[in-house]
């Protein structure tokens, strides 16, 4: 399943489809958790933000258990 989710501060002149989206390290987790893959990369002028679409590299209805945190 790709889940969305808006990427702000970017540049319209990037070539996101195809990389791969992982954690920075700059809060609560650790760098280099890979987050999923970029399946779709596009500029909302209007929003003035990138719309990226993410295919998960989780699969969710395999979970029994998860851990909010907040």
């Amino acid at each position: 399943e790709i889940y969305t989710l808006s990427l702000h501060d970017a540049l319209p002149i990037y070539e996101l489809e195809g990389d791969v989206l992982v954690t920075s390290g700059m809060g609560r987790y650790p760098a280099g958790i890979i987050i999923g893959k970029i399946s779709k990369a596009g500029y909302d002028s209007n929003k003035q933000l990138m719309i990226i679409s993410v295919k998960s590299k989780v699969d969710f209805t395999s979970l029994r258990k998860v851990s909010v945190v907040l």
